[in-house]
């Protein structure tokens, strides 16, 4: 069962995954980055502030989605490898 988000003030990271289906590992960056905001809640605990990501779901639909220059060393690895010639499996030899 889906918790509604719109109900919490907060939740703990592996529920808000859950509930807004985002991975931890985009979540805790988002985190970091601070487009999310969160709180410690003893020594361990990390929840997350829902209404920041309300909020942030608000901006993007009226601003539409920045851009982000820490993903451009991906995108560019990804290019290169699409750019790579491509080997012919029979020149290789492993197709009769």
């Amino acid at each position: 069962m889906r918790i509604p988000l719109n109900t919490q003030i907060t939740m703990s990271v592996t529920a808000f995954c859950e509930a807004s289906g985002l991975g931890q590992t985009l979540v805790r960056a988002m985190l970091s980055d601070g487009r999310l905001q969160g709180l410690r809640v003893g020594p361990k605990k990390l929840v997350v502030v829902v209404q920041s990501y309300l909020d942030l779901i608000a901006k993007q639909a009226n601003d539409g989605v920045p851009f982000y220059d820490k993903t451009e060393k991906a995108i560019e690895a990804r290019k290169a490898n699409r750019k790579k010639e491509k080997v012919d499996l029979e020149d290789l030899g492993l197709v009769p």
